[in-house]
């Protein structure tokens, strides 16, 4: 009996390769087919099927899908403007591009931002900053006039808007007076929504 080296039998990365690389083509193919015919080696299968059943089922997950996603979108907190109504009044409060704001004006922001979150939390409510560049259009005859207007600091512009209801004349104007925009001397006009 002759003795076996024990480092024979280990194999290393090394030594290992695919049988393909190592063994020539028509070799490699006649082993593909004989496996293929003895049933070890099938071919991959559809996930889904190319029936009625399996384009039917596609289709419904898909549907299924857009329909999760249209609902998703729905219930989004990312506008600023909550849909739902309790059938109050609503009101406009216009900010007058008149105030003098804070050095940082971020802060102005952020403290009229938190005013409507708070507004929301009781009531339907909204708002939104404007650009200060403006087009004003004028008809004349058939003609419409597009003239480019700059806001300027004053009370005759308007640089803003909040929305939101109130039951009536007196609780709008409670509300309105306690919006940030008068911290910072600013103009304020208030305005009933025709619904």
């Amino acid at each position: 009996m002759s003795k076996q080296n024990p480092n024979q039998d280990k194999h290393t990365p090394a030594q290992e390769s695919n049988p393909a690389d190592s063994a020539p083509t028509h070799l490699y193919t006649k082993i593909v087919e004989t496996m293929k015919t003895e049933g070890l080696l099938t071919a991959p299968k559809a996930l889904i099927p190319a029936s009625f059943f399996g384009i039917a089922s596609a289709t419904l997950l898909c549907l299924c899908i857009a329909v999760g996603a249209f609902f998703a979108g729905k219930s989004s907190k990312e506008s600023l403007i909550v849909e739902k109504s309790s059938g109050k009044p609503r009101f406009a409060l216009l900010v007058k591009a008149d105030d003098v704001p804070p050095a940082d004006g971020m802060q102005q922001f952020k403290e009229y931002t938190a005013w409507v979150e708070n507004l929301k939390k009781e009531r339907w409510a909204g708002g939104e900053a404007l650009h200060g560049k403006a087009w004003r259009l004028h008809k004349q005859g058939a003609e419409v006039e597009v003239i480019d207007h700059e806001i300027k600091t004053s009370a005759d512009e308007m640089s803003g808007y909040f929305l939101f209801e109130a039951a009536n004349k007196e609780e709008a104007l409670k509300i309105a007076r306690t919006c940030p925009h008068l911290n910072y001397r600013g103009t304020l006009e208030l305005r009933e929504i025709f619904q």
